[in-house]
């Protein structure tokens, strides 16, 4: 329930963040053939989610910016969300 409200709190304070939920598991820790959570496990999967709750922040053009395993306290969200932001938009102005 905390960090639920803590992510509610940083989305109300972030609206350029989207937050997108997926449940991999129902309430027996199973994942059937042929339910969304089959699916959503999949995604999970695909992005190497191996610890529940996991956060991922990434860029609209692609690539991980930030990622949370387990919880993680407003502060933390705050101060690791800036550092991944200044950082890169900095690598965006590197003429490669």
């Amino acid at each position: 329930m905390e960090r639920a409200q803590t992510l509610e709190k940083f989305i109300a304070k972030h609206p350029e963040v989207k937050l997108t939920k997926l449940d991999v598991n129902n309430k027996e820790g199973e994942s059937p053939d042929g339910t969304h959570y089959e699916k959503n496990y999949k995604i999970s999967d695909a992005y190497g989610v191996s610890v529940l709750p996991t956060l991922v922040f990434e860029v609209r053009e692609g690539g991980e910016l930030l990622r949370f395993e387990g919880g993680a306290s407003m502060k933390e969200l705050e101060e690791s969300y800036e550092e991944a932001i200044v950082g890169w938009r900095a690598s965006k102005e590197i003429p490669w």
